[in-house]
């Protein structure tokens, strides 16, 4: 189990991560790298509320420049916690055919 109190790490794909307008659940954070790939952008954002920092994927061009706040929404059942000593916690949403 899982003490209250303890530390823990939020995983999640930056594939896996949507835009705020269309998630129910959203946290904001200041963006400290845009990475124009071509086919893709990677945002590297850092999440004051979790004291991590997340990559969001988008595909294609996204305008936004570094120092700006962005709002990015995470569907829980896509998330993964990690006790502090690296191990993962039980999920309880199992995906279909997962």
């Amino acid at each position: 189990g899982v003490q209250v109190g303890s530390n823990m790490s939020l995983g999640i794909r930056p594939e896996h991560l949507l835009s705020s307008d269309i998630a129910d659940v959203t946290l904001e954070g200041e963006v400290q790298v845009v990475e124009q790939l071509g086919h893709e952008t990677q945002i590297h954002i850092e999440i004051p509320a979790i004291r991590q920092n997340l990559v969001y994927r988008q595909e294609d061009v996204v305008l936004v420049k570094e120092g700006a706040i962005l709002g990015i929404g995470l569907p829980p059942e896509r998330c993964h916690l990690f006790r502090e000593d690296g191990s993962a916690c039980r999920r309880l949403y199992q995906e279909p055919g997962v």
